[in-house]
């Protein structure tokens, strides 16, 4: 074990009464204390064991933060944060008071026998350190998080099949080979799609009619029998069925359609890779895959799993520029830039350069979309006047009139939304007035079926409230997110609704906030 990864501790290590006694006042600066004080840690580490400085570097923080949050000054800001880090340290996730939104994952108890259990990967992280990468380097050639490789070479989980080709291909080895240290059948092989023949056609390898990427809930035996030549009726199939996955988050969170919809990305780049097409049905299959793509980031995002949601929308936007379609590449940026407004900060280069990028191509919908979340990493830095600007054009745009249709990934975009994010907006900007009224009109139109939606923009309505000194409705409206967001498959309305608690914790002597933490606690 190196100094670039923490160590990986066995069950054991986390069930002394001392960590039981941190896991159940749900005190994470304890346990980080207890983790990187362990005598455990002392032959390798120093008498004082691993210091604050080198964890901090392990979970991507500050060594501030971390004394903070061990000396009870301080508590992790966000469940996304929270997720990472124990994932990062190898909490096993019965100990967790949070369920970690990953997939596949076994029991790490060594109780288990080998028919429950898996043995740890030896042979995959010698394959690694022989091609000269730590696990963070072998993350970041794959778009993954540092733990999705320690998962791997521990055993917990398996890499998704779309990856294994790029995976043999940093480590050096054949596909074979690879399938053997992850104990696993090899998949059909892929490689680089072959140039387009004189005849104007790609020509691939014979398509296998199972494919590697078994879908979710879908059986690949659902399918039709896709053809090896794609023609117009394989893509209209592909968008059909990919509009009805796509209106699955209307009502279901991310922990819920993840695995859904990567198992449809991983079926179509197979079919990508295996099959024949001519060069302007090859770029229409592109598209899908990048709108695809787009549904696995989201799903990721609103699931905490921030860096595979950063993998998807990379390998969605180039397959937008491969197909060349600007207005796809230039949602691909936009997911992008909404996802920093989320997990770390504004970042007001790429939301331009979304919309910059679309901008010529875009249909007046597309247009709107990009320009009021553009709006909202404006407000997110506190730029009154470019965000006013923005949410105007939206407007604008959404009342253009034309004739061309616009691409399903927007059938969702109305005025409504318009009003959603320009609340949204006006609570970041701290005009509480602005933002109660466009608020409280948006949701009348929203019904619990949308519980994350209504839960999520109900919790910038609550902090508007607050804002305006309007603290019994708020409470009110607090509660209501509350309710909305139990079972919500989603890590993001717990979130939102902690910062609306915690900025109602001085007014807890009022009984309508008392009533929100206890449903908060309970």
């Amino acid at each position: 074990m190196t100094r670039d990864e923490p160590p990986m501790m066995p069950y054991e290590f986390w069930t002394s009464p001392r960590f039981r006694s941190a896991f159940e006042a749900r005190d994470m600066g304890k346990i980080l204390r207890l983790f990187r004080t362990a005598e455990d840690h002392h032959d390798q580490f120093g008498p004082d064991g691993i210091s604050q400085d080198l964890l901090a570097i392990w979970l991507r923080t500050t060594q501030t933060q971390i004394s903070l949050l061990e000396n009870g000054k301080s508590v992790v800001d966000s469940m996304s944060k929270m997720i990472r880090w124990a994932e990062t340290l190898s909490i096993p996730n019965d100990l967790l008071w949070f369920d970690l939104t990953t997939t596949n994952r076994v029991p790490v108890d060594p109780k288990l026998d080998d028919e429950q259990g898996t043995p740890r990967r030896v042979g995959l992280a010698v394959a690694r350190k022989a091609a000269g990468l730590s696990q963070e380097q072998l993350a970041e050639r794959l778009h993954v998080d540092r733990s999705t490789i320690m998962r791997w070479e521990s055993g917990q989980h398996v890499p998704q099949p779309y990856l294994w080709p790029k995976l043999a291909k940093v480590l050096e080895i054949s596909r074979d080979r690879l399938a053997e240290l992850l104990n696993k059948p090899a998949g059909p092989e892929s490689g680089p799609i072959a140039e387009q023949s004189d005849r104007g056609y790609v020509n691939r390898r014979g398509f296998l009619g199972t494919s590697a990427g078994a879908l979710l809930g879908f059986s690949a035996a659902m399918h039709p029998r896709l053809r090896f030549s794609v023609g117009e009726s394989d893509i209209r199939y592909l968008l059909d069925r990919t509009a009805r996955l796509r209106r699955l988050d209307n009502y279901l969170g991310g922990r819920d359609t993840y695995q859904t919809y990567l198992s449809e990305l991983t079926s179509t780049v197979e079919y990508f890779a295996h099959s024949s097409s001519t060069a302007d049905i090859r770029a229409r299959l592109l598209g899908v895959i990048s709108e695809q793509a787009q549904l696995a980031g989201w799903a990721a995002f609103d699931a905490g799993m921030h860096a595979e949601a950063t993998g998807h929308y990379r390998r969605s936007l180039d397959a937008a520029k491969e197909a060349g379609d600007a207005a796809l590449a230039g949602n691909a940026l936009a997911f992008l830039a909404y996802q920093d407004v989320s997990a770390s900060s504004p970042n007001i280069e790429l939301a331009e350069a979304s919309f910059a990028t679309a901008e010529k191509h875009a249909t007046p919908k597309v247009r709107a979309l990009l320009l009021e979340r553009k709006a909202l990493t404006y407000a997110s830095a506190k730029d009154g006047y470019a965000t006013e600007k923005a949410l105007s054009d939206a407007r604008t745009a959404l009342n253009t009139e034309t004739t061309r249709a616009e691409p399903d990934w927007v059938f969702w975009v109305d005025e409504n939304e318009i009003d959603i994010m320009s609340g949204r907006c006006w609570t970041e900007l701290g005009q509480p007035s602005r933002a109660i009224s466009v608020l409280d009109k948006a949701l009348a139109k929203f019904d619990s079926t949308q519980a994350r939606d209504k839960s999520l923009y109900s919790a910038s309505l609550a902090h508007a409230l607050i804002d305006n000194n309007e603290i019994e409705r708020a409470a009110a409206v607090t509660i209501e997110c509350i309710q909305l967001a139990e079972g919500v498959a989603s890590v993001r309305p717990g979130m939102h609704i902690g910062s609306v608690v915690h900025r109602l914790r001085m007014h807890r002597a009022l009984p309508r906030v008392a009533e929100v933490f206890e449903m908060a606690q309970n």
